[in-house]
């Protein structure tokens, strides 16, 4: 299962360390959006590790996307 990774985190050092870390275990979409792969307990874990580098001060969501979605993303204008 894939899925798909927001963030809104204003301090530039927890971003950039949350940014360096999506980075690592997925895709970069966009700036602050990252496509990863793995189960809903391996999700869970990543979840859990971006809240403990940036406490409170994150905005994150989690979308699951499915095979069949995967194969129907359009990707139009400048890439990332």
């Amino acid at each position: 299962m894939y899925w798909l990774f927001c963030y809104d985190i204003s301090n530039t050092r927890k971003r950039n360390k949350v940014s360096k870390y999506l980075s690592s275990k997925g895709i970069r979409i966009q700036k602050s959006i990252f496509l990863l792969e793995g189960s809903f307990n391996e999700v869970d874990n990543e979840v859990k590790k971006i809240i403990d580098i940036c406490k409170s001060e994150a905005v994150l969501s989690s979308y699951p996307l499915y095979d069949y979605t995967i194969k129907s993303i359009q990707n139009l204008g400048r890439q990332a």
